[in-house]
């Protein structure tokens, strides 16, 4: 059984030798192995499409394609029609990834042979200088323009992590990050432009929960998690989309993190 899987910390799965439980796959009925995976958040493609996983099934050269469904507390996916399928033996996609432009590009193995054992090390169709990168975009599309990230202020950079482009939002936390990470006084002022960028009056309120949900996550990857207060993340528990939040604040092992963590848990009744 493959399929798509959670990824929880400690996490057992099916080829776990000796678990007592293991974490089944969120892909109802029978799958192979997959390799690599992107969620499509683009507006480089339509509306039906956002949120859908791709991923590679480089034994059968193709490239497919779920959408994703609440279903009780977890998730569910649909099979969708193939992004991608040839009959050529060569093309072994290994990885699939939004690019800046909103596309998705798809690493190629390109080779006939899979590296397993039962062939020959030597055998002559291993190829061993060849391999291709593909560019699958959606007819008609919007292509995103160019973004010089570097010379953005951090509320350019901030704003950026309400995108509706994937790439756009993991680069600017990434150039956030490195930012933060250059000294002691820029930390401190990416901290304080992150404060008053979550505390700015958001119109809507579907826009201000987002951002108060990419706050913590940005607080959590500059190590700062554990000066949030509770306060400042109920509101989020109270909604579906902060799943992941209560997981990412109740699971990890850091003491400072033990008041929140209980109330946390208390909050969800858990």
């Amino acid at each position: 059984q493959g399929g798509i899987f959670y990824v929880v910390p400690q996490g057992m799965y099916l080829t776990y030798a000796g678990a007592r439980r293991i974490l089944n796959s969120v892909s109802p009925g029978s799958y192979p192995k997959f390799c690599g995976l992107e969620i499509v958040y683009s507006e480089h493609f339509p509306a039906g499409w956002q949120g859908n996983f791709v991923t590679c099934d480089f034994r059968a050269n193709r490239v497919v394609r779920f959408a994703v469904d609440e279903q009780g507390s977890g998730y569910v996916t649909r099979s969708m029609p193939d992004l991608l399928r040839t009959t050529n033996v060569t093309f072994r996609p290994i990885d699939v990834k939004l690019g800046p432009d909103g596309a998705l590009y798809i690493a190629d193995w390109s080779n006939p042979i899979i590296q397993h054992g039962e062939v020959d090390f030597r055998d002559p169709r291993r190829d061993r200088v060849h391999g291709r990168i593909w560019r699958v975009a959606y007819k008609g599309g919007k292509t995103a323009g160019k973004m010089d990230l570097i010379k953005a202020s951090n509320t350019e950079l901030l704003n950026h992590l309400l995108s509706p482009n994937a790439w756009n939002e993991r680069q600017a936390r990434r150039v956030l990050i490195e930012r933060a990470q250059s000294s002691p006084n820029s930390l401190e002022t990416v901290k304080m432009d992150l404060v008053k960028w979550k505390n700015q009056d958001f119109n809507d309120p579907a826009l201000r929960e987002m951002a108060s949900l990419r706050a913590v996550w940005m607080l959590q990857a500059l190590d700062l998690v554990n000066q949030v207060n509770f306060a400042a993340v109920e509101e989020l528990l109270r909604t579906s989309s902060a799943r992941g939040l209560e997981i990412r604040l109740v699971f990890p092992a850091s003491p400072n993190l033990g008041a929140i963590r209980r109330k946390c848990s208390k909050f969800l009744g858990k």
